[in-house]
C-alpha cells in the first residue's frame, strides 16, 4: 500500500494502492474550512446548477476517485493540534462514542469517503487507552452497519496513526485494538525530540553501534515491537518523513547543538525537495539507513530520508512482510526518478504496478446531502463526440473496447483499445467520415464514422488512436494502462 498524505483544508486524505490532517470531529462539526471542503466552485465545476451539490476539495477528490478506481479517501480525525479532546466525552461515555462515531460516519456518507482515520496523539493512560478501544469499536460497528446498507456492501476502512515513541505506544492496548484496525500508519519519524542533547538521525532504520547517542530510537525495534504486542504486521504501514529535521550550530551527527535552521514553513523542519541544502554535503548510512546532510560553514545539520534510504526502507516494509507506506507529507517530494513515493511505488509494486492492491473505492452514496453526490457526479462523465463537418454529438455516454465491452467514461480503459465513440444526438442526423472523441487534454481521431439516422447514434472505428497518455483528463474521463493501478 502506497499512502501520501494531504494537509488541505485541514483533513488528511490518503490514497491506497497495495497495497493527505486535521479535522473538527471532535466538536461534531463538519469540517474546519466549509468553503475551501464543501463550497469553492473550480474550473469546470457546475456551480450554479439547482439543489444542495457538493464542491470545494471534496469534490474534486470524488474526481480523481472516478477516474483512478483504486484510489481512496480517508479523513483524518484529530491530530497533534485537537488530539485533548479525545480525552472528553468523545471517548468517555457509551453516549459519547456513539455521538463521535455517528457523526464521523455522517461524513463518510455526505463527503463521498472510504473510511476514517483515528488520529489520536496520544492516550497517557490505561484509562484512555481502554477508551480509545472502546472509540474503535463504536466507529468500526458503525462503518460496518453502513457499509452492508449497500447494495453491493462495501467494506470502509478505519485506520489509526500510531506513536513510535515507546512509552506511548506501551500505554495502547494493542492486542485489542487490531481487530477493529484495517492499517496502522506508524509515524517512524521525529526520533530525535526537542529535549536531545546531540544531533541525531530522526528516522533511522537501524541502531548506530558506533555512537548510540545519534540514534535514541530505530524502526526495526519500534516494528518488532509492534508485532509482538498482537499488532498484525500485514497491517503496518511504514511512515516515511518527506522532511528534514535540522539542528543548528552543531558539529555534526552525534554533536551537541543549539538552536534550529530557518526553515521552509516552520523553524527547523525543511521540505524534502529542498534537500540537501545548497553548500552541505550528503551523506547516506547504509548500517543505520539514514540520511543526512551538514554544512560546515554554517554548522547545520539536516537529518531526512534520500532515494538510497527510500530504497532501503522499501526492502525492509519487504523483508517484514509489512502492508505498505505511508508519507507526511505528499506536496514535499521531489518529482521522478528523485521522488522517494514513486521510488518505493517501482520497488514495492513492480514496474507494472501489478504488485500494488488495486480493491476499487466507493462511488454510490446514495444517502449522501449532496444531490450531485448521490447522482454519482454524472456532470463529470464528459467526453464529446464530434464530426469532420463540424456537427456535433450533444454527450457521449460510453466508450466501446475491442471485447465490445461498454465503459462509462468515468472509468478507466486503455487508449488502444478504443474501437468506438458512442453518443446520442438530439436529433438524427448524418455524420461526416471524419470523427473525433474530445476531451480537455486532447483528441483521440476515429475513421470510417457511420450513421444511424434512425436512432440518432453515431459511431467510429479507431484505427490512428493516440498512444501517449489514454484519453485523460484531471477531473474525468479515462487514465490507466491495463494491469496499472
Amino acid at each position: 500500500m502506497l499512502l501520501p498524505m494531504y494537509p488541505s483544508a485541514r483533513a488528511r486524505c490518503t490514497t491506497q494502492h497495495d497495497k493527505s490532517e486535521d479535522s473538527a470531529n471532535h466538536e461534531y462539526r463538519a469540517l474546519s474550512d466549509d468553503w475551501a471542503d464543501t463550497e469553492q466552485c473550480f474550473p469546470g465545476d457546475a456551480c450554479d446548477g439547482p439543489g444542495n451539490n457538493l464542491h470545494g476539495a471534496f469534490r474534486q477528490l470524488y474526481h480523481l476517485k472516478k477516474v483512478n478506481r483504486h484510489l481512496k479517501v480517508l479523513l483524518s480525525v484529530g491530530g497533534w493540534t485537537y488530539s485533548a479532546n479525545f480525552s472528553g466525552p468523545a471517548s468517555l461515555t457509551d453516549v459519547g462514542r456513539a455521538k463521535f462515531a455517528s457523526t464521523a460516519i455522517s461524513l463518510v456518507k455526505n463527503l463521498g469517503l472510504d473510511g476514517l482515520d483515528i488520529d489520536w496523539e496520544f492516550p497517557h493512560n490505561e484509562t484512555e487507552a481502554a477508551n480509545m478501544v472502546l472509540l474503535l469499536k463504536s466507529v468500526r460497528d458503525g462503518l460496518d452497519t453502513y457499509g452492508n446498507s449497500l447494495s453491493p456492501p462495501y467494506h470502509f476502512q478505519l485506520t489509526v496513526a500510531c506513536p513510535a515513541g515507546r512509552s506511548d505506544y506501551q500505554t495502547l492496548h494493542l492486542a485489542e485494538m487490531d481487530p477493529y484496525v484495517d492499517l496502522w500508519f506508524l509515524m517512524a519519524y521525529n526520533y530525535v525530540l526537542d529535549g536531545s542533547s546531540v544531533a541525531g538521525d530522526q528516522a533511522n532504520l537501524f541502531p548506530s553501534t558506533t555512537d548510540p547517542a545519534s540514534t535514541p530510537v530505530n524502526t526495526r525495534d519500534v516494528v518488532s515491537d509492534y508485532i509482538a504486542s498482537g499488532v498484525t504486521q500485514s497491517k503496518i504501514i511504514l511512515g516515511m518523513p518527506l522532511f528534514g529535521q535540522s539542528f543548528a550550530s552543531t558539529d555534526g551527527l552525534g554533536k551537541p547543538y543549539s538552536g534550529v535552521g530557518t526553515g521552509n514553513w516552520e523553524a527547523g523542519i525543511y521540505d524534502f525537495k529542498a534537500l540537501p541544502l545548497a553548500g552541505a554535503q550528503e551523506t547516506t548510512d547504509i548500517d543505520t539507513g539514514s540520511s543526512h546532510c551538514y554544512d560546515a560553514t554554517t554548522r547545520e545539520f539536516v537529518s531526512y530520508d534520500n532515494v538510497p534510504v527510500a530504497k532501503l526502507k522499501a526492502g525492509f516494509i519487504q523483508q517484514m512482510k509489512l502492508g505498505g507506506a505511508v508519507w507526511w507529507e505528499s506536496s514535499a517530494d521531489k518529482l521522478g526518478s528523485e521522488s522517494l513515493i514513486q521510488t518505493v511505488a517501482e520497488i514495492l509494486g513492480g514496474s507494472d504496478g501489478s504488485g500494488l492492491e488495486c480493491s476499487k473505492n466507493q462511488l454510490a452514496y446514495p444517502d449522501s446531502t449532496y444531490q450531485n453526490l448521490r447522482a454519482g457526479m454524472p456532470e463529470d462523465d464528459c467526453i464529446s463526440v464530434t464530426t469532420g463537418s463540424s456537427a456535433v454529438v450533444d454527450e457521449a455516454t460510453s466508450v466501446s473496447t475491442a471485447d465490445s465491452t461498454s465503459v462509462l467514461s468515468s472509468q478507466t480503459l486503455e487508449s488502444q483499445d478504443v474501437v468506438s465513440a458512442v453518443g446520442t444526438t438530439s436529433e438524427s442526423r448524418t455524420i461526416a467520415s471524419v470523427t473525433t472523441v474530445n476531451t480537455d487534454l486532447g483528441t483521440v481521431p476515429t475513421e470510417s464514422a457511420v450513421s444511424d439516422t434512425q436512432s440518432g447514434v453515431v459511431t467510429g472505428e479507431s484505427s490512428n488512436v493516440l498512444t501517449a497518455g489514454e484519453i485523460d483528463r484531471p477531473s474525468c474521463v479515462l487514465a490507466n494502462a491495463r494491469g496499472l493501478c
